[in-house]
């Protein structure tokens, strides 16, 4: 509910918008069941929920590739318009349009980015809009059958469409590099695609420049192979609607009407399928940089990966943070537990407890240990403590050991028999019902 309007309010002043936070942080306290003194790093590392304003930019940021990627928008025009932007810069207490302040957010990797408009006018149904596909390997799959079966099964497909010329075609994607290309009778062709360019669309761009290459040599019978099945699936559905796929379409209908014969055909990559091998590698290393428009939903993609670096830089800065260490990388951690249970492992990974930190609400001297006079900390109480050792090694096995190893992705199995067994578990627990009713109480002040 939040998130909704954003886009519009989102220019509002930062004493405004920093209103919105404590009603965040207080929801975020409340899933999570964490003690009210936790720091808000912490609530939006362990609940896999960004900040307010880090959701603010990311959708208002995709709006505005989204704006870009429709040539009839309304709001295209003024976003394009940079006349103004001289007059806000000269004016900093002045908020800038729209388009301004997107263009401050988003770093240069993206303001160079062109993107795929949607032209898209529907097909009369008399028209067919769909391309169907052929697999030679029937109910062989992959996973369940040797390669050289496989390869028979090829061969045996290619000897019926001996008539057809082969043309294999691949996309490639790695951390730093995005390639396309296509084989056949001989020739190799490949590009060099953005960096923000989807394995998906790398696939499909591949088979538009084969299919230029086939209009190109007037190759009036040929086969396109792929070893992408959601690609033959994308062309044979009829209410796609990828901008990409379109001109695929729009181009097999072009030959069609020329008097080509073409078809579609699923092969299965690393089996030793020559031409899919060669189409392969080459798109692995292809270095002719291809310029090309970028559909909207890889912009977006590339959005919410910027996106959560931002947030994965700001995380990594917080090295005091208790919760770090047990989760250095942001993720979202599934736990099957009671809620109880839940409650305690989330106050104790982020390390404030009603047993540790209560004496913050009381304006008390921090609480030591009954048993050796140290600071009673969440990491005395699991690793530190030397008083209960042997119960350590009764359920742990091991007195040496990290929080990582009782606290993380999946806690430890006997984690809470042993809080129950040195009688802290319900000290942990204690105050979540006086924080429910705390949070219902602020809820109707602030109505």
């Amino acid at each position: 509910m939040i998130d909704y309007g954003s886009v519009v309010y989102g220019s509002a002043r930062p004493s405004y918008l920093k209103r919105l936070d404590y009603v965040h942080h207080q929801a975020l306290r409340l899933c999570l069941g964490a003690f009210r003194a936790s720091p808000i790093p912490s609530l939006y590392a362990e609940a896999f929920e960004p900040s307010l304003s880090s959701r603010r930019d990311k959708l208002s940021l995709s709006y505005y590739f989204r704006i870009l990627s429709n040539d009839n928008h309304p709001l295209r025009g003024t976003l394009l318009n940079g006349n103004n932007n001289r007059l806000f810069n000269a004016r900093p207490s002045c908020i800038p349009h729209f388009g301004l302040r997107m263009r401050n957010i988003f770093p240069d990797t993206f303001h160079d980015v062109k993107i795929h408009t949607n032209d898209f006018c529907d097909h009369p149904p008399w028209m067919e809009n769909s391309i169907s596909y052929i697999n030679p390997f029937g109910n062989f799959t992959k996973s369940d059958s040797n390669n050289s079966v496989l390869i028979s099964l090829f061969n045996q497909h290619r000897q019926f469409f001996q008539s057809y010329q082969p043309v294999f075609t691949d996309g490639s994607k790695s951390l730093n590099h995005v390639g396309c290309a296509f084989f056949t009778n001989g020739h190799i062709v490949s590009y060099n695609l953005h960096s923000f360019t989807s394995v998906f669309s790398s696939e499909i761009t591949a088979v538009y420049f084969a299919l230029k290459y086939i209009d190109v040599h007037d190759i009036r019978k040929s086969t396109l192979y792929t070893d992408s099945m959601s690609l033959l699936e994308s062309l044979r559905s009829s209410s796609t609607r990828n901008p990409l796929i379109k001109e695929v379409k729009d181009f097999y209908r072009h030959l069609l009407s020329k008097g080509a014969r073409i078809l579609f055909s699923w092969v299965p990559s690393h089996v030793g399928i020559t031409g899919n091998e060669l189409a392969d590698k080459s798109a692995k290393s292809a270095t002719e940089f291809l310029t090309r428009p970028i559909v909207y939903a890889d912009v977006q993609s590339a959005v919410n990966q910027w996106c959560h670096c931002q947030w994965q830089e700001k995380w990594n800065m917080e090295t005091n943070n208790k919760l770090h260490v047990i989760k250095p990388v942001l993720s979202h951690w599934v736990t099957k537990l009671n809620r109880r249970c839940d409650v305690v492992l989330t106050r104790l990974r982020i390390g404030h407890t009603r047993l540790t930190h209560k004496y913050l609400l009381f304006a008390e001297s921090p609480p030591t240990c009954s048993h050796c006079g140290d600071i009673l900390t969440v990491k005395h109480i699991l690793t530190d403590c030397v008083a209960v050792n042997r119960r350590r090694l009764r359920y742990f096995h091991s007195s040496s050991f990290d929080l990582s190893f009782l606290l993380g992705q999946i806690p430890h199995f006997n984690l809470f028999m042993y809080l129950k067994d040195i009688g802290v578990f319900h000290d942990i627990l204690v105050f979540l019902s006086f924080e429910l009713i705390s949070f219902k109480f602020l809820v109707l002040v602030s109505l």
